[in-house]
């Protein structure tokens, strides 16, 4: 018999409707303990930690229409690198990792010396609320040194943006996330404060917030975390200065 499985997208919504129709007959411990394990892979808004391994060099991936309206302008002069950053950005802020690192990647074939664009590509491998188990990727260093090589050229903007992915990586594997994600978190406050009505930094620096405190934003009671006031605050300011922006409205869902 087929097997059919259905799946609605976006994080918002983990799984709608799983259905799987399989040839009776019976399973033995390990094979029910391998399809459950299947499943919860699926229906995570996270990627596959160890698929994902595979498309670290994926550079191939097309247009994808209804990834999102949101453009950022870059310091760039290809046309193609700028639309395949903007795809990137819309999509991690769907939390579309693996597609949000392939946008970039391709962006960076078409413009290899753009500091925003290696920016982005740091910015794919780090960690985000839905995921626990953050692996180290050696990438994330290399992304973050062209950033900064090539981040001469760029505004002041952009480059506190590239600092703050600085901070948020080590090759020094005694230094815990715990500790990287607040200096990130620090850092994001530091571009939030010089740049208090830019929307990105505003849904970058929530973020940040966010990291430190994934999924506890609220007691039993229903009243606020010591920290969740300030992630609002951010967000509607934000959403204030852009109504639209993707980042700011999905994070403000969460």
């Amino acid at each position: 018999m087929k097997s059919t499985l259905v799946l609605l997208s976006g994080c918002a919504v983990f799984a709608t409707l799983l259905t799987v129709h399989v040839q009776e007959k019976k399973y033995d411990a390990d094979s029910r303990s391998t399809a459950a394990s299947a499943v919860r892979k699926v229906i995570s808004c996270s990627p596959d930690w160890d698929r994902l391994k595979d498309w670290i060099e994926e550079t191939s991936i097309p247009p994808l229409p209804g990834s999102g309206n949101l453009k950022w302008p870059i310091e760039t002069k290809n046309d193609s690198a700028q639309f395949y950053f903007n795809q990137g950005i819309n999509t991690y802020y769907g939390f579309h990792i693996i597609e949000s690192r392939a946008s970039f990647q391709k962006a960076a074939k078409f413009d290899s010396t753009s500091a925003m664009i290696w920016w982005g590509i740091a910015l794919s491998f780090g960690p985000n609320i839905n995921d626990v188990e953050y692996p180290i990727f050696p990438e994330a260093l290399d992304a973050v040194s062209k950033a900064v090589r090539y981040g001469d050229k760029t505004t002041a903007r952009e480059k506190i943006l590239i600092a703050s992915q600085q901070v948020r990586y080590s090759a020094d594997s005694t230094i815990s996330r715990t500790t990287l994600n607040q200096h990130y978190a620090d850092k994001m406050q530091e571009a939030y404060r010089l740049y208090p009505k830019d929307a990105e930094i505003a849904a970058l620096y929530a973020d940040a917030i966010m990291l430190q405190h994934p999924w506890d934003l609220w007691l039993p009671s229903g009243k606020p975390k010591p920290w969740t006031p300030l992630i609002r605050q951010v967000l509607e300011k934000g959403l204030a200065i852009n109504d639209a922006h993707p980042g700011l409205n999905h994070y403000y869902i969460h």
